[in-house]
């Protein structure tokens, strides 16, 4: 069985499984006999570095209905007034000549409704965790529902809504899932720890605790398509002092030739950002 390992450099040995080198990658019987090799290129036409394994942690503050715009009725459609409520910030610098609400992570949309008369659809404008715009859809039902949206923003520009509220009311916040760095192709090639314990072992389909979205690859990005590289769930009490840290396994990417670009078979960054329409 392969030992999927750190980035090494050339030459590093584990006695089965998988070496990793910058350069090439070998297969190992379980005695030790050298069973394949092939060289790295840049382009990835010929050869795979498989094994990197990527730490990425964050320590998110608490999720909330209501930070980015609280609960109020709104007389018309249209573009809403955001403010920047706890654990948010006003970004001018990042993003010039935009105001943007950051957030600590990127992490999703969530929107609250009591009352309404009818469905909203909601539009997010907005910037990944690389700064790459994106534009999200989705909508929530008539009456007193809760509904969140499937991608992860850094920062938030504007949000409109497509119906007034009626006597009812309204309101956005930041959400508990959290955007992935870097595609997976399995759910298998990740697993998370939350303060320490280990909270998230792919087996059969069943997690522990938190959850991890896995995204498909191959279809193209659409405003209400999910994130195009997959999202974390953390269902735990956040408080900006927990740390979750996740050991993500990144196959068919060399983070030193390509960069992002398509290798055989995924990309590293997943799918490029849907932003036709971004205000």
């Amino acid at each position: 069985m392969p030992i999927f390992t750190p980035p090494l450099t050339q030459g590093s040995a584990f006695p089965s499984g998988v070496r990793v080198g910058n350069l090439n990658w070998a297969r190992y019987a379980d005695n030790g006999v050298l069973l394949q090799s092939l060289s790295q290129y840049s382009n990835g036409a010929q050869g795979v570095l498989i094994g990197i394994d990527y730490p990425y942690m964050i320590v998110p503050s608490a999720g909330s209905n209501t930070n980015l715009f609280p609960t109020q009725s709104v007389a018309n459609a249209g573009t809403l007034t955001l403010t920047a409520g706890a654990g948010i910030t006003v970004d001018t610098k990042t993003y010039p000549g935009y105001t943007a609400y950051s957030f600590d992570y990127a992490r999703n949309v969530n929107v609250s409704v009591t009352n309404t008369p009818n469905p909203i659809i909601c539009t997010v404008s907005g910037w990944d965790m690389y700064g790459v715009k994106v534009v999200e859809q989705f909508t929530i039902g008539a009456g007193t529902n809760v509904g969140d949206g499937n991608k992860a923003f850094k920062a938030i520009h504007t949000i409109q809504i497509s119906a007034a509220t009626g006597a009812g009311t309204i309101s956005f916040g930041q959400g508990i899932y959290f955007g992935l760095p870097y595609a997976l192709a399995d759910p298998s090639f990740i697993f998370i720890t939350w303060n320490g314990v280990i909270d998230y072992l792919y087996s059969g389909g069943t997690g522990m605790g938190c959850g991890c979205q896995i995204i498909t690859l191959g279809n193209n990005s659409t405003a209400t398509s999910s994130d195009p590289r997959g999202m974390i769930g953390i269902f735990h009490t956040m408080d900006g002092n927990t740390p979750l840290l996740a050991y993500m396994v990144l196959p068919y990417v060399d983070p030193i030739y390509t960069r992002g670009k398509v290798v055989d078979p995924i990309e590293a960054y997943g799918l490029p950002q849907y932003s036709t329409g971004w205000l």
